[in-house]
């Protein structure tokens, strides 16, 4: 008898792994294992369709990790996706198995791969994965009133946002975005960072031996840019 699974399970910053030129899937035709989910973008409110998704198998030591293409599929109108993929003998003893998702970079803010490792993955099982959330691009053009008088870490900020399993915006959410040293910008500027929803913008000031910390708010919609200017 088939059983369900449901579970949280850590997103990775998932590590390149070799695979073949041409990977062909093999069907399942029994004792399936079943993966479901559904990715999200704009604060968690719309759904992300269309995107490329994919279950790998990561075998092999750390000095040479390899791969191998199990299962693939395209989220729905609604963010939804399903796939189906049998696990052989060898890889229910060795290595793990991890769902990548792949939308368009030019149009979603990214941070390095997005994905989730199947944890415990067993032949006749369907596993439901939590939502997983990945921002539109939008842009923000950083600008500092007086950058000669920066000291080496001495102001940065912090851009906070709802990305990966981290789906609700609070006042205490942190990562999602860039950190930003201001003795020395970014080559890549205006900056890339989420869109259609909020960042929480955290201050760290060190001058005249006085610490200051700060929080701000900004949200730009996707597609566009919006300047973020602070006074050292």
């Amino acid at each position: 008898m088939k059983s369900t699974v449901t579970f949280l399970s850590a997103a990775l910053g998932l590590l390149a792994a070799g695979c073949t030129d041409k990977e062909v899937l093999d069907t399942c035709m029994g004792s399936c294992t079943t993966v479901v989910g559904r990715l999200i973008t704009a604060n968690g409110q719309q759904p992300l369709a269309n995107a490329p998704i994919e279950v790998r198998w990561n075998y092999g030591p750390a000095y040479h990790p390899m791969s191998k293409l199990k299962a693939q599929a395209t989220s729905d109108a609604n963010g939804n996706y399903r796939l189906s993929f049998f696990i052989k003998d060898e890889e229910l003893t060795e290595g793990y198995f991890n769902v990548r998702y792949s939308p368009n970079k030019k149009q979603y803010y990214t941070i390095g791969e997005d994905g989730q490792v199947l944890n415990g993955a067993r032949r006749d099982t369907t596993f439901t994965l939590p939502d997983y959330l990945i921002p539109r691009k939008a842009y923000v053009r950083l600008a500092i009133t007086n950058p000669t008088d920066v000291t080496l870490y001495a102001f940065m900020s912090d851009f906070n946002t709802p990305y990966g399993l981290n789906t609700t915006f609070s006042r205490k959410i942190q990562g999602g975005g860039p950190v930003i040293f201001w003795d020395g910008l970014p080559a890549e500027n205006p900056l890339p960072v989420a869109g259609d929803q909020p960042i929480l913008v955290k201050g760290y000031k060190k001058k005249n031996g006085l610490t200051e910390y700060t929080t701000d708010s900004l949200f730009i919609p996707a597609g566009t840019t919006a300047t973020y200017s602070v006074t050292f």
